[in-house]
């Protein structure tokens, strides 16, 4: 009929005029399509996982990971606890669980010749380990004194922080670079954790108030010790 004749025309002068545009007859279908694209790319605000890290801090993404990983676990009221103190046997765990190393389980005697440790404590396993990898030494003696200290809750400065993190990489396995960029200034030529700090400025693991001042005897806290972690990982493991 003259009807179904002109209907027949019409959708081929539509299907013209989409060509020439560069459409198509199912544009709607793709305009969703598109939509739905455009929607699965917008970037979900960090969760943390903890009440007291909110979705803007600096500290967010690099909880979030730890958590994830269980390398750091929260207190028993739900939160994190950025600004508390770090200390021996805590930095020691979870530097040791960010490298992946096995934890080797712990008989409940053995004090490893450390008069300041109690053997049934859940810290042992992580000491045993740290020891037997040589990563963790008690306080200097005389070669002839058999026992020592090991300072389980003593807290640990930002130095220290960096030297067993990248000794435990070291024993990992793991790739340590040379440092090419100009250390901090306040960090001395041949100082012991020379190397390692100017890593940290290379990598930025920490968030300073002036980019080129270490303060390394500073003591370091749970969000600096997980931020120098995740940020080390994300430079060099992932």
């Amino acid at each position: 009929s003259s009807s179904s004749s002109s209907s027949d025309d019409d959708d081929e002068d539509y299907e013209k005029i989409a060509i020439v545009l560069g459409g198509d007859v199912d544009d709607d279908d793709d305009d969703e399509d598109d939509d739905d694209e455009e929607e699965e790319e917008i970037d979900e605000p960090c969760d943390s996982g903890f009440p007291d890290v909110d979705s803007d801090s600096v500290y967010c993404e690099a909880v979030a990971w730890a958590k994830d990983e269980g390398i750091f676990q929260g207190y028993d009221d739900g939160e994190f606890k950025l600004t508390k103190d770090v200390i021996r046997v805590e930095i020691l765990k979870v530097i040791l669980l960010s490298q992946n190393l096995g934890i080797e389980e712990h008989d409940g005697k053995s004090s490893f010749n450390f008069l300041d440790v109690y053997t049934d404590q859940w810290y042992m396993q992580y000491i045993q380990t740290g020891v037997n990898l040589g990563v963790f030494q008690g306080d200097e003696k005389e070669s002839y004194v058999l026992t020592t200290t090991a300072r389980p809750a003593d807290t640990v400065n930002r130095a220290e922080g960096l030297k067993l993190l990248f000794e435990t990489r070291n024993v990992a396995g793991k790739e340590i670079p040379e440092c090419s960029v100009p250390n901090f200034e306040d960090v001395e030529v041949a100082v012991w954790f020379e190397d390692y700090a100017c890593l940290s400025k290379e990598f930025g693991l920490f968030e300073l108030e002036d980019s080129n001042t270490l303060n390394a005897a500073n003591l370091s806290s749970r969000g600096e010790i997980v931020l120098m972690i995740y940020r080390l990982n994300q430079a060099l493991d992932t």
